[in-house]
C-alpha cells in the first residue's frame, strides 16, 4: 500500500487482493484492520465515490487517488431472536456466528444481516424491546464480534419501517437491508435519514419478485431506480430458474 504526501494531501494506492496471501500474520492483520477502517469510517464513506463497471469495462491504474477495496463477499442472514423466541440472547448470536463460520470454513463474515423476529404481529413490543437493549446488550455483542474480526459489517433487516427507524439511531448498526424497487417504496422516506446518519443501504428485491417486468419495466429501469439514491451501495439479486437468471444477465449486459 504505497503512501506519499504532497503538501497537505496524502495519496494512497490500495488493493486488498494485491497483498500476498503468504505474507506474515502481522501483514495480514494490518490488511484486515485497514479494510475495517474503510468500512467503518464515516469520513471515508462521505468522500468515497463508487464506480460501477459495465461488462467489458476495465480500470487503468493511473490515478494516484484511486482506492480499490472490496465489496462484501459473504452476507449471512441470522435471526436472534427467531420466530417464537422471547427476547434477545447475545450469547446465542455469538455462538451462531461461530457455528456458521465453522460450517462455511471462513474466519470472517463480510456482512451479517441480523433480524429480530420474535412475534412480528406485535411490532410495538419488538421496537420497544429493541430500543431498550440497543445501547447495552446488543451494542456489547456488536462490539465483540467486530473487535474479534468475526463480522465486518453489522446490518439489519427490520421487517417494518418503525423498527428501521430505531435501527438507524444505533451507532453500531452500519447498514440497513430493505426492499428497494419501483413498486415497493415504503422505505424511501428513510433513505435520507440513513445518508445523514452515515449508514449504508443494501437493497433487497430490486425486481419486486419479477413484478417489475410484468409492469413493463426492464432490468435497467429497475436497477436505475434502485441506485438512484446515493446511499444505496449494493443490491441482492435473486433468481428461481436458469431462464430467470439468463433474463437478468441479458438485462445487465445492456445496462450501464
Amino acid at each position: 500500500m504505497p503512501v506519499r504526501r504532497n503538501g497537505a494531501r496524502v495519496f494512497v494506492n490500495w488493493n486488498y487482493y494485491c497483498v500476498d496471501p503468504g505474507a506474515p500474520a502481522s501483514i495480514q492483520n494490518l490488511r484486515e484492520r485497514f479494510r475495517r477502517f474503510l468500512y467503518e469510517s464515516a469520513g471515508v464513506r462521505e468522500k468515497t465515490i463508487g464506480v460501477k463497471l459495465a461488462r467489458g469495462d476495465a480500470v487503468v491504474w493511473k490515478d494516484e487517488e484511486l482506492l480499490s477495496g472490496i465489496a462484501p463477499k459473504l452476507i449471512l442472514k441470522l435471526a436472534v431472536p427467531h420466530f417464537g423466541d422471547e427476547g434477545f440472547d447475545g450469547a446465542r448470536l455469538e455462538r451462531r456466528i461461530e457455528e456458521h463460520c465453522a460450517a462455511l470454513g471462513v474466519s470472517q463474515i463480510d456482512c451479517m444481516q441480523w433480524m429480530w423476529r420474535a412475534d412480528l404481529k406485535d411490532d410495538q413490543r419488538r421496537c420497544n424491546e429493541f430500543r431498550e437493549l440497543a445501547t447495552t446488550r446488543i451494542a456489547s455483542v456488536a462490539a465483540t464480534i467486530k473487535s474479534n474480526g468475526r463480522v465486518v459489517c453489522f446490518a439489519c433487516f427490520p421487517y417494518t419501517q418503525a423498527f428501521a427507524d430505531v435501527a438507524l439511531d444505533c451507532p453500531w448498526m452500519e447498514a440497513l437491508v430493505i426492499y428497494r424497487n419501483p413498486l415497493e417504496r415504503e422505505y424511501d422516506h428513510l433513505l435520507d435519514k440513513a445518508l445523514g446518519a452515515g449508514k449504508q443501504v443494501i437493497a433487497l428485491r430490486p425486481f419486486a419478485a419479477g413484478r417489475t417486468f410484468e409492469s413493463g419495466l426492464t432490468v435497467k429501469d429497475a436497477l436505475s431506480h434502485c441506485f438512484a439514491h446515493p446511499i444505496v451501495r449494493s443490491a441482492l439479486i435473486s433468481f428461481t430458474s436458469p431462464a430467470h437468471l439468463a433474463e437478468i444477465e441479458s438485462g445487465l449486459a445492456g445496462s450501464s
